[in-house]
């Protein structure tokens, strides 16, 4: 009669629970085991003593953080084999998340079981988001003894309870190959596309703008949480990785795992959870879809720390399996991360990492303030380190971030250092031109009536003393390992992302070189070309008759100063490439100035075709200039740098961007159309019979297109503002993402979340 009314009464308190029970609940209702909580916040001050500098602030509301991890675990237990879970609480207090669950399960003779099983929710930060790992440690059952094999009675206290809590652990614990994993993913702190562009107003203002991401990794160097009822609060130590960024999908890595040991090419055991520091020494990948040779980096980290890297060929192979070593780093790490990336393209292939639910192993915090059994005192500690941050104060429906500016803008240094972009620009872009110009009488004294002496054919060389070969010297070494005690650096090896960059710019200079020789080549084979075809006109003309050449003089002499000889036109077709590439991008300062170098390159055909008109049908001339017309053909090369530009950020909507004024440019062509018609066809001047030469010619052409006429081309290049265009900060919680956008403040960039 006792055990019945003692189980009458426990499932009243069990009913009127559930009934009266939410998903969260405020912490003061909650009590954190007493004797787990020394070592929870021992753990937490010597994470607070790890953070060197306080680059990113992150708030979370924790009745947001409570619905996504109810949300997670309602769809983790769905259909779980004997359990069935009626509910989740999750309550937060000082640096404590209490976990509780309410289930049924039965017994070995099918009676029904009501359990409670309660315990904590332990949270991480990784890389790019917050892992949590739910540990049930207590459990209380109703009816107060259950029945096992052969009937025998037992108490829920006894090996059973432990039994059944571990099976609603295992349920409730997925790792992260299972592919759901308790993990909370965000950008903390986005990056962002760097956007340039180039208008041609002598073209229609035809406009070309490009953008690049700027590509990179972050690690977590340090990390420190605090714990209250109604938010958590995450201080993260940062670094950089720069030119690293997802691989398309046509190679990929198959399997990938840590192991303590590789035998016949296999690894011996895939480690799931990481007990001791020394059980991972290896890291296995098999690569699938290898069509040609390449090589793979592994790079570890080591709490977030960089502490080996080694190259891995692999070659053409439906599948490669290669592994690589930690090396001996003397690091007894509580977490360990392995990036695969291609060393040609610098893009991660995969990351993984593996870590202990809580480091087994705790000294004394080396910190001034008090001992770490004093919430209050690390609640303090923790809050003078974030005392800057805008968003310490803050109370946010779901997440802000702070991210100090300076930091983000040697991570957008770092991004920049080896980016080139170029805008270009097709025909279609280029539009026809039109162009019109003067001819002025000719200088009479100038001009003699007797033969000429024709010059000799010229021997052309190539010109290449404006060719310069430029050599990327950077130095790409870096430390390995440090000395532990005094920091210096005991390990050097080259970076070899940094050599592949290297390597990609000197083989931009390579090939900017070659094009300079070839088009001082080409130069000179149309030097070539235009001497022969002046020396045959040259020989023609001389049969002009002497007393046709005076006549047409007098004709001249007698025409008032400043008069119109003929009006000259023509139009023009531009072909080939026009291109403006930017580079040797550098933000100086909190975002203060940007400074670029542009550089323009033309590889054009000018064709079009070119006529005269007399002024006067009277003249004697007249005839002879009306024959005047033909086509013609010319190539201009170049390449025209403009270095060193530097212009102040201007603070915009999401962005930084910097304004430039704009620029005329003079491009020459390899002859001018007047050249191109009249030395192609020397009938045309010798037809006049006064010896007139092209460069006569050209001397009397007058106008705001004439330039155009002697092979001058000006180019006006108008570079749009450069912009540093900030990507929208992300979190996926309870099955929905947020988006917050960048929003400029003194000294830091924040970011505050709301539904997408």
């Amino acid at each position: 009669m006792h055990s019945f009314s003692t189980r009458l009464l426990m499932l009243a308190i069990a009913t009127q629970c559930l009934l009266s029970c939410s998903i969260w609940r405020p912490a003061e209702t909650i009590e954190a085991p007493s004797a787990s909580a020394a070592l929870r916040l021992e753990e937490a001050w010597q994470a607070l003593a790890s953070v060197d500098s306080t680059d990113v602030l992150l708030k979370f509301n924790n009745q947001v953080l409570a619905a996504d991890m109810v949300a997670l675990l309602n769809r983790q237990s769905d259909g779980a084999s004997n359990l069935v879970f009626e509910d989740f609480q999750v309550g937060f207090k000082q640096q404590f998340i209490q976990l509780t669950t309410h289930l049924q399960t039965y017994d070995n003779q099918g009676q029904m079981i009501k359990a409670t099983a309660t315990g904590e929710i332990q949270l991480r930060v990784s890389a790019d988001g917050l892992e949590w790992y739910p540990n049930l440690d207590q459990i209380q059952a109703q009816p107060s003894d259950v029945s096992l094999a052969d009937g025998i009675q037992v108490e829920p206290a006894s090996e059973w309870a432990q039994q059944l809590l571990r099976q609603i652990n295992g349920v409730l614990k997925k790792h992260p190959q299972s592919g759901d994993f308790h993990y909370i993913s965000f950008q903390a702190v986005p990056l962002a596309d760097i956007e340039v562009g180039t208008r041609l107003p002598s073209f229609n203002d035809a406009t070309s703008v490009q953008s690049a991401p700027i590509r990179g990794m972050f690690f977590v160097k340090g990390s420190a949480i605090l714990i209250d009822p109604i938010h958590t609060t995450v201080l993260l130590d940062m670094s950089f990785k720069s030119n690293l960024a997802v691989c398309p999908a046509d190679i990929s890595v198959s399997r990938a795992m840590f192991a303590n040991e590789i035998n016949n090419r296999e690894p011996v055991a895939d480690l799931h959870d990481l007990v001791e520091p020394d059980d991972v020494n290896f890291f296995f990948s098999e690569i699938v879809g290898a069509t040609r040779p390449m090589t793979i980096i592994h790079y570890w980290f080591a709490d977030g720390r960089p502490m080996a890297v080694e190259e891995l060929p692999i070659g053409p192979s439906e599948k490669w399996r290669t592994w690589s070593s930690k090396g001996v780093t003397g690091k007894a790490a509580s977490h360990w991360r392995v990036l695969v990336v291609d060393k040609e393209s610098g893009c991660i292939m995969h990351s993984q990492s593996i870590r202990t639910e809580r480091p087994q192993h705790l000294s004394s915090p080396s910190l001034a303030e008090p001992g770490p059994s004093n919430f209050a005192d690390y609640r303090d500690a923790f809050r003078n380190r974030m005392a800057d941050f805008p968003a310490a104060e803050t109370q946010p429906r779901i997440l802000v971030t702070s991210i100090r500016r300076q930091f983000l803008s040697d991570v957008i240094q770092a991004g920049l250092g080896d980016l080139q972009i170029e805008t270009s620009f097709d025909e279609a872009s280029l539009a026809p031109g039109n162009h019109r110009a003067d001819l002025l009488p000719f200088e009479t004294q100038h001009i003699a009536c007797q033969n000429q002496k024709c010059p000799e054919p010229v021997t052309c060389t190539a010109n290449i003393a404006h060719c310069t070969r430029q050599r990327d010297s950077r130095d790409c070494n870096s430390c390995l390992f440090h000395n532990p005690l005094n920091n210096r650096c005991i390990s050097v090896e080259k970076d070899p992302i940094c050599v592949a960059a290297k390597n990609r710019i000197n083989a931009i200079y390579e090939s900017d070189w070659d094009a300079c020789i070839a088009a001082a080549e080409l130069g000179r084979e149309d030097c070539q070309q235009l001497s022969r075809q002046i020396a045959q006109s040259c020989e023609i003309e001389n049969q002009a008759a002497k007393s046709a050449c005076e006549a047409s003089k007098t004709e001249i002499q007698s025409l008032d100063s400043g008069a119109m000889l003929a009006s000259v036109m023509a139009n023009s077709q531009i072909k080939g490439q026009l291109s403006t590439v930017f580079s040797n991008f550098t933000i100086s300062g909190d975002f203060d100035q940007l400074q670029q170098d542009v550089t323009l390159k033309t590889r054009l055909q000018i064709t079009g075709e070119l006529e005269f008109e007399p002024a006067s049908t009277q003249w004697p001339l007249s005839s002879c200039i009306n024959t005047w017309k033909g086509t013609f053909s010319n190539r201009s090369i170049s390449s025209i740098p403009l270095n060193s530009m530097l212009s102040s950020l201007r603070d915009t909507a999401g962005s930084f961007s910097a304004e430039w004024s704009g620029i005329v440019l003079p491009l020459k062509m390899n002859a001018s159309p007047l050249e191109s018609v009249f030395v192609s066809n020397p009938r045309l001047l010798a037809t006049c019979n006064i010896g007139l030469t092209v460069q006569q010619v050209e001397q009397a052409m007058r106008g705001a297109d004439a330039d155009f006429f002697n092979g001058g081309l000006k180019l006006v290049i108008q570079p749009l503002p450069t912009r540093v265009n900030w990507r929208p900060a992300t979190i996926q919680l309870a099955g929905k993402k947020y988006t917050g956008l960048m929003k400029s403040q003194m000294g830091f960039l924040d970011y505050t979340m709301q539904p997408d």
